[in-house]
């Protein structure tokens, strides 16, 4: 029997078995099989290949398909002297689809055995765990089994076996379905697990053989890619080059629309721009509280340091560029949460719609607000989750910015909600300004004591929490429905989840009953929490929760631990780096889950725009964010690049 222990719960899509085919040319002097599925494959599934050789060394094994999909070698148990026999499994993740036929070739000329599946649910970088048989010799009995997987809880877990009898009858073991003939001396078997725990599984034959066996567990979609999170520090590979055949970067990034795989981490990430290059300026996505994806996840909106915008699609292609772009009074141009071609934007006084048609723009004004000079929309809000209402910031005709108004306006039903909130200018009276799912308002700034304040739709004042200090914070609802706020509990006990720590920590507030729900991260006797920057999007819930999106900076001046070698390094800089610094980390609302995606790899002491601000997709499949980790002789002091990665 082989053992599967589980750890932890999880909530990911469900992991269905789609076909399997398979055939057999043992006894013949082969060095290749082809079988083909009898239905075309489906973009995005998984297909595994087992292949079991004739009675003998086989040397080695391939595997390709007539879709060009990639196939990954796994556990195997390839035969010793003494005992005959040989299997490998193979894996494609993330397959291209259609009508398939895949073939595997062996180096020696003695016949063999294939077995494919089709999976669909099942995650793009899916290997979670793998064995093969611990015996170096010829087991002889009834049962075979694979050593011990660990897992990660609701896998698909697939196991294989062959015997030296032919003429012997293989039966799944508890649990499993098998997937085979019966009757062929090979047999694959696969269990999708439903609960953590620990789980056995074993293959029966009708008598006692010679055998090997192999498992392999796949994880389901969810989360891609990454590591659980050990409370580790882990100081990234290949910061800094110090040979005498160094270039000025050991790490250096691909050109626009390829990628790299974090070295750590194993994330990979596509690289969306070279705004030298492409624009003759930095490109930025600016800030992670509003959404840089449409509703698809086929476009991003990008930001450039002179204040031109473009858009562009996941591999960095410019879909709109930056003259067909229509003028705005602020930074902001916000995704419609479910029309993939609209995004909206402010000018003078009105509030507008952008409608993308092929690579143009078409504009649309919903409303001009009467009585103002200028509406503009604040620089770090989205719509509300519903995609209806926002807080714009306006200018009475012949008033100063001093006698700035917030006013509530709803664009699904084109009407103002209010409008009678006095603000004033941004920093003198505000810094930012947030939408909660009901309407409500989260403002910070001087008005709220330079600290933070939430207001009612009607513009009269609902709460003050009593924070000493402000913090970088977001909103939203939580997996309750609960309007929430994840924010520093600044000292505060009252409003503290996350134990004896209550400054580098993150706690999700009820801001209805005003109380602390859970800790997101940072509870003793986990690591404390970097400076931080957070996006959430509380319409993202895929199979898998809602998830916030952590990346933390260097929130000092060089020479520290996060500056360029050699001028600006820190010489003991490894030893200053901490758990989390310059990461990428998903963190479930719950706080039940920390999962450390990657570096940004942005010496973001050097300036302000290296930052990285990372900004997550309202679905909660994609996350961009900023890195400067190319600085090297582009003559821009603020310089920053645009950085995607996939993560479910």
């Amino acid at each position: 029997m082989f053992a599967l222990l589980c750890l932890g719960t999880r909530a990911f899509g469900q992991i269905k078995f789609v076909q399997e085919a398979e055939g057999s040319n043992s006894g013949t002097i082969n060095t290749s099989l082809a079988v083909t599925f009898a239905s075309p494959t489906t973009s995005g599934d998984l297909i595994v290949a087992y292949v079991a050789p004739a009675t003998n060394q086989p040397g080695s094994i391939s595997v390709t398909d007539s879709d060009g999909n990639a196939y990954t070698a796994a556990t195997s148990t390839l035969s010793a002297s003494q005992c005959p026999i040989a299997q490998q499994f193979f894996y494609a993740s993330n397959i291209v689809g259609g009508n398939d036929t895949i073939t595997t070739t062996i180096t020696n000329p003695d016949g063999l055995a294939l077995v494919i599946l089709e999976y669909s649910g099942i995650a793009i970088s899916p290997l979670d765990s793998q064995a093969g048989t611990s015996q170096m010799g010829c087991p002889w009995s009834n049962s075979p089994s694979s050593d011990v997987l660990v897992t990660n809880g609701n896998d698909l877990v697939v196991s294989g076996a062959v015997l030296t009898s032919a003429n012997t009858m293989l039966t799944p073991g508890s649990g499993y379905t098998l997937r085979t003939d019966a009757f062929h001396g090979f047999a694959v078997e696969d269990e999708v697990l439903s609960a953590a725990g620990t789980y056995t599984g074993t293959f029966r034959s009708s008598g006692p053989a010679n055998w090997v066996a192999a498992a392999i567990a796949f994880k389901p979609s969810g989360i891609l890619c990454g590591q659980l999170d050990d409370g580790l520090t882990h100081v990234p590979p290949s910061y800094v080059c110090t040979g005498a055949n160094c270039g000025p970067n050991p790490f250096p990034p691909p050109p626009v629309g390829q990628s790299y795989v974090d070295p750590q981490y194993g994330c990979r990430v596509v690289r969306l721009a070279d705004g030298i290059a492409q624009f003759g300026v930095p490109a930025h996505h600016y800030y992670g509280t509003f959404a840089s994806f449409n509703a698809d996840d086929s476009k991003v909106m990008l930001f450039l340091d002179n204040g031109g915008k473009v858009i562009v699609d996941l591999h960095g292609n410019v879909t709109v560029s930056l003259a067909n772009m229509p003028a705005s009074n602020t930074s902001v141009y916000l995704w419609d949460p479910v029309n993939p071609a609209v995004f909206y934007y402010s000018n003078g006084n009105q509030f507008l719609k952008g409608t993308i048609t092929n690579n143009a723009v078409s504009s649309t004004a919903l409303h001009t607000f009467d009585g103002y000079s200028n509406c503009a929309i604040p620089d770090q809000e989205d719509l509300s989750e519903d995609g209806s209402k926002i807080w714009l910031v306006c200018t009475p005709i012949g008033a100063s910015a001093d006698q700035n108004v917030a006013v509530l306006y709803n664009l699904l039903s084109d009407t103002i909600v209010s409008g009678n909130l006095v603000i004033g200018a941004k920093e003198s009276g505000w810094h930012k300004i947030q939408v909660f799912p009901s309407g409500k308002m989260l403002l910070t700034g001087a008005l709220c004591n330079g600290t933070q304040c939430i207001y009612n739709t009607d513009g009269t004042l609902y709460w003050q929490p009593p924070f000493a200090y402000s913090s970088h914070s977001e909103v939203g609802s939580d997996l309750q429905g609960r309007e929430v706020m994840i924010s520093s509990a600044s000292g505060i006990a009252s409003l503290n989840a996350c134990g004896s720590e209550m400054w580098s920590s993150l706690t999700v507030i009820d801001i209805n009953a005003k109380a602390p729900v859970n800790c997101l991260i940072g509870a003793p006797p986990n690591p404390k929490l970097p400076a931080w920057e957070i996006s959430y999007r509380d319409s993202g819930d895929s199979s898998s929760g809602k998830w916030a999106l952590l990346s933390t900076f260097d929130q000092g001046v060089c020479p520290d631990y996060s500056c360029f070698y050699p001028q600006d390094l820190a010489a003991n800089w490894q030893s200053l780096w901490r758990p989390y610094d310059e990461e990428l980390i998903l963190v479930k609302i719950d706080g039940s889950q920390v999962q450390r995606l990657g570096y940004s790899w942005s010496r973001s002491a050097e300036n302000y725009w290296a930052v990285p601000r990372a900004s997550i997709s309202r679905d909660g499949k994609y996350l961009i964010f900023d890195s400067n980790f190319n600085i090297s002789n582009t003559g821009f002091p603020q310089y920053s690049d645009v950085y995607l990665m996939q993560i479910q």
